[in-house]
């Protein structure tokens, strides 16, 4: 949040070595804080909001696929990894690493990536060795169907995750850490509303799920499957209406969460029955059970 930033005097105009040292000290304290209040709970830092993104309003930002703004993007993933580096290299010197789970770069989606290309981002990290100061990395994503009831969700995370992000990590830059997705949903091309009104959406959520376990990926999470008021917000625009994120309408929403609910209680019942058929010498091979 730039105004928290701003407020507590983080950055410093023109000068980046200083502002990297300002977020650092921050984040010692802060972590320290939380310590001394007992919340040892608070171990995941995910690195920022997408920060591969541009501003929009940045002439770097328009010039889309044309290569004009590589120099430009490339300073601010260099960037990143600095971050990422100096938070791996604090904690160590605090001797809290192994207490904490750094991920990133919480790459944005097809949707949101200037170049049209998700994977670069994270495939940039991962050759310039992301492994030695990550635990996790991470990509967005949303699956955008024409129209809610499109049997397409599935196919669209095989090919996005599976066949390219996945091959990308694992083949092309050789790492063996989780990938997780640590930011979902389903939506509908031109629109951010996500099908609130739909029924389908439920559905569609679960067969994005099922996806999600059979590629192997070790975790995602959803945004978003509730309503929800952010703090000192009151702004309307996307998703959000009076500093309230909708997540459906009041009303609607009760759909999404009942059938994603009920897929997920299913999905993990045929876990605990496979569980128990395997240890029974039941199932020996004949299930090609999801990571």
């Amino acid at each position: 949040n730039s105004s928290s930033i701003d407020s507590i005097e983080l950055y410093v105009e023109g000068n980046w070595q200083a502002t990297l040292n300002n977020w650092i000290t921050w984040m010692e304290e802060s972590i320290l804080n939380f310590r001394s209040h007992g919340l040892t709970n608070l171990n995941t830092l995910i690195l920022f909001t997408e920060p591969g993104k541009v501003d929009w309003n940045d002439t770097n930002a328009k010039n889309r696929g044309d290569g004009k703004d590589d120099a430009y993007r490339i300073d601010m993933w260099n960037k990143w990894i600095e971050c990422a580096k100096a938070l791996d290299y604090s904690l160590k010197t605090m001797g809290l690493r192994d207490k904490y789970i750094l991920v990133g770069p919480n790459q944005a989606t097809y949707a949101t990536d200037y170049r049209g290309n998700a994977g670069d981002f994270m495939k940039y990290v991962a050759q310039h060795g992301g492994d030695e100061y990550l635990d996790v990395y991470s990509s967005h994503n949303y699956v955008k169907p024409n129209d809610a009831t499109q049997d397409v969700c599935y196919d669209f995370m095989e090919i996005t995750y599976k066949d390219y992000l996945l091959d990308q990590l694992r083949n092309e830059c050789g790492s063996t850490k989780p990938f997780w997705i640590d930011e979902w949903n389903v939506g509908e091309v031109g629109y951010a509303q996500l099908h609130r009104e739909s029924p389908w959406r439920g559905t569609q959520l679960g067969v994005c799920a099922t996806a999600i376990m059979n590629f192997g990926i070790e975790n995602s999470m959803l945004w978003t499957l509730y309503s929800q008021q952010w703090p000192n917000n009151t702004s309307s625009s996307g998703e959000f209406t009076d500093g309230i994120a909708i997540s459906e309408n009041f009303g609607i929403e009760f759909y999404t969460e009942f059938s994603f609910l009920l897929g997920g209680y299913f999905a993990e019942l045929r876990h605990q029955i496979i569980s128990i058929l395997e240890e029974a010498g039941l199932l020996p091979g004949l299930i090609d059970r999801p990571a």
